[in-house]
């Protein structure tokens, strides 16, 4: 989904069979040099041209993206909601929130600590 050219919200599905996954991120709120930085555009070059050239991927990179905020007030929890609803409605589903067991908060140690296959 795009607004005036900047991309706000991404996605993509995986189809296999009878089945289809749908993900996708909103970007609420975020300085936009920092999605620069996190796609390795940011402003850490040695040479003047080096630096030229990263300032002008960093801006390119801002323009690229949007934020849900530029655009409409809204919180996480709001969105959450929403969509949540939206999904429901459509799914004809219901979610339910819980905290995960100490079994699953395990696993997530487990995959915190191979570094060569997740990082955090």
């Amino acid at each position: 989904m795009h607004h005036n050219g900047s991309k706000l919200v991404g996605s993509a599905q995986l189809r296999r069979k009878d089945s289809l996954l749908q993900h996708g991120s909103v970007i609420l709120d975020q300085k936009q040099d920092a999605m620069a930085y996190a796609l390795g555009l940011g402003s850490f070059a040695k040479t003047k041209e080096n630096q030229e050239h990263s300032e002008s991927q960093t801006a390119l990179a801002s323009k690229r993206h949007a934020c849900l905020k530029d655009l409409v007030e809204v919180d996480r929890t709001s969105l959450e909601e929403a969509i949540g609803f939206g999904f429901s409605k459509v799914f004809d589903c219901t979610f339910s929130v819980y905290d995960l067991t100490f079994e699953e908060w395990q696993v997530v140690d487990s995959l915190k600590s191979d570094p060569e296959k997740y990082r955090v």
